[in-house]
């Protein structure tokens, strides 16, 4: 979760929900030479609520299933970015594209898409209520 880059760059903040307080000691090497948050509140809203006065323009989630569609049911994500690969998901794979759990349903309109090799790039905005 840092640029890999050949030149001097802002590498991003990392933000991290855990039960655990210090995650440092577990010896990952996810954590070396990173300045890490860690967030051990449970409440979604009144963790992104928490970043509200802050200078950040965005905020990136990397999650699994469970936690992204925390975030999607709690209305906290204006905009997806998904890789779609052409390989197979797997028994526990979730499909974001079947008719009983499309991204469509939770508001959000198909932008952009296009080819990398042979994946896919989709970018979802939710659509804004006026």
């Amino acid at each position: 979760m840092n640029a890999r880059v050949n030149f001097e760059v802002n590498q991003p903040k990392k933000i991290l929900l855990s039960n655990k307080h210090d995650l440092k000691e577990t010896g990952n090497n996810f954590f070396r030479d990173a300045e890490v948050q860690v967030i051990t509140e449970i409440n979604l809203k009144k963790i992104i609520s928490s970043f509200q006065d802050l200078e950040y323009c965005s905020i990136l989630i990397e999650a699994g299933p469970k936690l992204v569609n925390a975030f999607l049911l709690n209305d906290l994500i204006d905009e997806l970015i998904i890789y779609q690969s052409q390989d197979l998901l797997g028994l526990n794979g979730v499909d974001w594209f079947k008719k009983d759990n499309a991204i469509e349903n939770l508001g959000f309109k198909l932008e952009s898409s296009y080819k990398i090799k042979t994946d896919t790039k989709y970018i979802y905005k939710k659509n804004v209520k006026r």
